[in-house]
């Protein structure tokens, strides 16, 4: 079977399963990928569970699947940034992944696809992954204070906080230290900007140096500006 195929079996066996939880389901692919999300889009937050089928050698595998949450309220204020300095697409949606999780599958090897039984068993697999990980992980995370919690007693290290928050890791603390009344969070984003603007002093010829340096001078005359949405530091 080709991506197609199987992208068309997975569409019809999941697509009414999950219309009570008010998650809509989509299923895309590519020559060698399959990818099916659920999706929510609420007030404050998205919230994502993707299931990614990839080809190895003439094999189709699932290997992993993972939970995402934006939070809009930090990306309303970092894509416009990322997208004017050209640190993301220009076709981006103003709303990316703030927070996510990767869970690898029970077997090393993952889970091969080669006839239309896998698929149904691989769709009661991600069915069962969406009720017991997904729902009861959206249903904590549920706000910007409650990942404000979790982060503050993280180190700062890229494997530690980086596997948190994803790519510009260090904006996006600042921006939710902002946002939670942390009074350490201009203090945070002038380190970080100071940072950024020695390395492009030392690298001048650096387009990706200058690119991190605009953002980070960008994000700090905007959070200096911005008033703290929840008051979470007493």
């Amino acid at each position: 079977m080709n991506t197609k195929d199987i992208a068309k079996i997975f569409t019809n066996t999941l697509k009414d399963r999950f219309l009570k939880d008010g998650y809509d389901l989509s299923v895309s692919t590519d020559w060698f990928r399959i990818g099916a999300v659920l999706s929510k889009n609420g007030k404050k937050s998205h919230n994502k569970f993707r299931l990614l089928v990839e080809q190895l050698s003439d094999e189709k595998i699932i290997l992993s699947y993972d939970i995402h949450i934006s939070f809009i309220e930090i990306e309303k204020i970092l894509r416009p940034i990322l997208k004017k300095n050209e640190l993301s697409g220009t076709d981006y949606d103003e709303v990316s992944d703030s927070f996510r999780v990767k869970n690898d599958l029970p077997s090393e090897k993952g889970i091969k696809i080669a006839s239309e039984k896998d698929i149904v068993l691989v769709s009661d697999l991600f069915t069962k992954f969406f009720r017991e990980d997904a729902l009861p992980f959206f249903e904590h995370w549920h706000s910007l204070p409650v990942l404000y919690d979790y982060i503050k007693e993280l180190p700062e290290e890229r494997e530690v906080l980086g596997e948190v928050l994803g790519l510009f890791y260090q904006l996006k603390k600042a921006i939710i230290y902002r946002l939670c009344n942390d009074n350490l969070a201009l203090e945070y984003i002038e380190k970080y900007y100071k940072r950024r603007k020695t390395i492009f002093e030392n690298y001048p010829n650096e387009i990706v140096a200058e690119r991190y340096y605009n953002a980070s001078k960008e994000l700090k005359e905007i959070l200096e500006k911005t008033a703290p949405i929840y008051n979470t530091v007493m």
